[in-house]
C-alpha cells in the first residue's frame, strides 16, 4: 500500500516529499525539496481550501508523473557522481542539485534503495 503522505512541515518550512508515491510506509526514505515563500504560501492558502495533500502536490509538481516507470538494467557502479544524480533525479521526476552534495557511494546507496524497494 503506498504512503500519501506527500508533505512534512517543520516550524515555519514545509517540505515536499518526492518520492511520496513510491514510499510503501512510513519508515521508507524521504526525499525532501523545501518550499519557496510562493509555493508555502500557495500550499497554506490551497490547504485551508480544503485541497487534499495529493491535489496540492501535483499543483505545486505539475510535471511529475506518478506512474511506474519499466525498469531497465544498467551497471550503476561505472556511473559518474554526476550520471547518478542525473538517475536519481530522473527517478524522482524532478531536478535536484543538492544530491550533488552527497558523496558518490551515498548515492549508490541512495539508488539501490529506490531500485530495489520499487
Amino acid at each position: 500500500m503506498m504512503n500519501d503522505q506527500c508533505f512534512i512541515a517543520s516550524d515555519d518550512q514545509v517540505f515536499a516529499i518526492m518520492n511520496w508515491y513510491l514510499r510503501k510506509d512510513e519508515f521508507d526514505v524521504m526525499i525532501l525539496d523545501p518550499l519557496d515563500t510562493q509555493d508555502i504560501a500557495r500550499y497554506t492558502r490551497l490547504c485551508g481550501q480544503g485541497i487534499t495533500a495529493k491535489e496540492i502536490y501535483k499543483k505545486l509538481y505539475p510535471d511529475v508523473e506518478y506512474k511506474p516507470k519499466e525498469k531497465i538494467l544498467i551497471d550503476v557502479d561505472l556511473l559518474t557522481k554526476d550520471q547518478l544524480t542525473q538517475l536519481i533525479s530522473t527517478i524522482l521526476g524532478k531536478n535536484l542539485p543538492t544530491l550533488m552534495y552527497m558523496s558518490t557511494e551515498d548515492l549508490l546507496t541512495l539508488y539501490s534503495v529506490l531500485n530495489i524497494r520499487y
